[in-house]
């Protein structure tokens, strides 16, 4: 039942991470979510030296607050300064790293936050976490397979009502805005959909790990198809096939899930790319044109 749980929580959060991702990597703001996920780690400590205890509700609130603020700086910053989102990204974002840390340290006696899980999350230890329990007798499982499950619906509604818009300002800003399109909203909805995302994905995957999962599945996709609804199902089945065969990869070198995932997702990737180069070679060398999905 261990792995049902384990492999459960990670396709969840491989597919909103895709779908995410699917997003920012075409708009090439993939690095976003590094910024994002490193941003959150301040919050947390602060939410843990103000109730001083170890509320998993709490945690995801403060980190979500932390990293709609983030964004929120990022976008101000490239817009007020006139500087490229990388440099705003790299600002914000080592700031309140920084912060995050310092409060870590001065801390470090009363703050029983571990590096490792900041690193590479806390999927092994899922099957452990307290479980949702209905009238002391219907369990409903582990905490993380609710709060994955409710930032997937989220992601999919949000989807689903707003994908013209998205599809627009992810393809051709400018021309979303001719359209009639409001841009700031869309990108501020976008924005706190990847903050919560990357929030609920860095308690379980860690904030370095996450960025493969965002960046990986959908640059993969991008190989087979550039049409946005091709690259969402691709990129998630992608996800899926990672996190199956990432678990019990990490099963049997007895390692860490989550970075075995990323490792499944990367050997993915490049087995598409090397397979992708082969065919266009070939086509080339034949005078096969090789046409596309747009």
């Amino acid at each position: 039942m261990a792995a049902v749980w384990i492999i459960a929580v990670s396709c969840l959060i491989g597919i909103c991470c895709a779908w995410i991702g699917s997003i920012l990597v075409i708009r090439r703001m993939a690095m976003l979510s590094d910024a994002v996920s490193h941003s959150v780690l301040p919050g947390i400590v602060a939410a843990y030296l103000l109730i001083e205890e170890m509320d998993y509700g709490i945690f995801i609130i403060a980190a979500a607050v932390t990293a709609f603020i983030s964004t929120m700086l990022i976008e101000g910053v490239s817009k007020l300064a006139n500087y490229r989102k990388d440099v705003s990204m790299g600002i914000i974002y080592t700031l309140l790293f920084s912060i995050g840390i310092i409060l870590l340290s001065a801390h470090q006696d009363s703050v029983p936050i571990q590096s490792d899980h900041i690193i590479q999350g806390n999927l092994e230890m899922i099957p452990l976490e307290e479980l949702w329990i209905i009238n002391d007798v219907y369990s409903l499982g582990p905490y993380p397979i609710w709060s994955s499950l409710l930032n997937l619906v989220v992601v999919v509604i949000t989807f689903a009502l707003a994908y013209r818009g998205i599809k627009l300002i992810s393809f051709d800003h400018s021309y979303a805005s001719v359209k009639g399109v409001k841009t700031s909203r869309w990108n501020l909805i976008f924005m706190a959909l990847t903050s919560l995302t990357v929030v609920i994905s860095f308690s379980e995957i860690g904030a370095i790990l996450v960025i493969g999962f965002i960046v990986i599945p959908p640059a993969t996709a991008l190989i087979f198809s550039k049409k946005l609804s091709h690259v969402l199902l691709y990129s998630s089945l992608i996800s899926c096939a990672s996190c199956i065969g990432g678990y019990f990869l990490a099963r049997h070198f007895d390692s860490s899930v989550a970075g075995s995932i990323c490792v499944v997702m990367g050997i993915l990737f490049f087995i598409v790319f090397c397979f992708d180069n082969l065919r266009a070679k070939f086509a080339q060398k034949n005078g096969v044109r090789i046409e596309h999905k747009e």
